[in-house]
């Protein structure tokens, strides 16, 4: 850690053989801890900027080479602590190595969406087979009901023919009666005691000896 006093500035080199990238890392104890870089001549790369606790690093490109200074100014009432870290990397490397982590996070998430259509394409194929479970159940049933309303025809038409059948024998055995209730009745025949009436003699009978006429 670095102690700088109120009012004081700490100035730390920064020589660079070609144009880089920088990472600027200062974590003061308090508020008003400025930071700057400055080139050996022109105008800054960084201007002045209020470093507050817990704030994130800097970034930036420096596109020459040469020395620079990295300046920390304590421009508050009271003396401060802080960490200072600087990296750089040339910034063919650098373009480098941010392509190869953009190449990183994109094939992360390719690896990323190919697992999950792989999931989905499992879930699809599971509810695939529950639906052709379901369908060849669906067609067993049809199947099962069709055969059962064609047997229901059958026995419906069986019943219809037997009771059209019973129905027509009726009608003959009624039609037969009617006829035989409207003949007229058949003469009484004579009673069988009944005899022929006794024959008249043609003659008298007269005298003891008798006498034709």
């Amino acid at each position: 850690a670095l102690e700088i006093g109120a009012g004081d500035s700490l100035s730390v080199p920064l020589v660079l053989a070609e144009p880089s990238r920088v990472l600027l890392e200062v974590k003061p104890s308090t508020n008003g801890l400025y930071l700057s870089v400055l080139p050996e001549s022109g105008e800054p790369l960084l201007r002045r900027k209020h470093i507050p606790m817990g704030s994130t690093p800097e970034e930036l490109l420096i596109p020459g080479s040469g020395v620079y200074k990295v300046l920390l100014e304590n421009r508050s009432l009271f003396s401060l602590c802080t960490s200072a870290k600087v990296e750089h990397l040339p910034a063919v490397a650098h373009a480098e190595a941010v392509r190869r982590a953009e190449l990183q996070a994109e094939l992360h998430a390719r690896r990323s969406e190919l697992e999950l259509h792989r999931q989905q394409d499992e879930e699809l194929a599971r509810s695939e087979s529950d639906l052709s479970q379901r369908l060849w159940e669906v067609q067993e049933t049809r199947r099962r009901h069709e055969a059962i309303v064609r047997m229901l025809q059958q026995q419906l038409s069986s019943i219809s023919d037997e009771l059209a059948g019973a129905t027509s024998t009726q009608a003959v055995a009624t039609a037969h009666s009617t006829l035989a209730s409207s003949k007229p009745p058949a003469p009484a025949a004579p009673p069988a005691s009944a005899s022929p009436p006794e024959a008249m003699p043609l003659y008298s009978q007269g005298g003891a000896d008798g006498e034709r006429r």
